[in-house]
């Protein structure tokens, strides 16, 4: 996540934070490699090139959208679950607790 606004952690979730100034530092090819998916949530730009990295990196890598839009950065193979995150990600919260 990129949390500009800290509304993540104000809400007791601490997810992994990309900061600018060492992203250089924390994606080298290796840890590229290791990440199978990337999930972006209501972001509809790679703001930071992360995600172009990330696909040169490790083409086989996947994203998975969830947005009212198509974001600029899908490329084929990715996948877009479409609509307000707000709506979608308590309901797959409940998919996943009841398997």
């Amino acid at each position: 996540t990129f949390n500009f606004d800290t509304l993540l952690l104000k809400a007791g979730i601490f997810p992994y934070i990309i900061y600018l100034n060492s992203m250089e530092d924390d994606w080298t090819a290796d840890v590229i490699r290791q990440i199978d998916v990337v999930v972006c949530v209501g972001s509809h730009e790679d703001w930071l090139g992360f995600l172009g990295k990330y696909k040169l990196g490790n083409p086989l890598g996947l994203i998975v959208a969830i947005n009212k839009e198509i974001p600029s950065y899908m490329t084929e193979g990715d996948l877009l679950l479409q609509g307000d995150a707000q709506e979608l990600l308590p309901r797959l919260a409940e998919m996943v607790i009841e398997n």
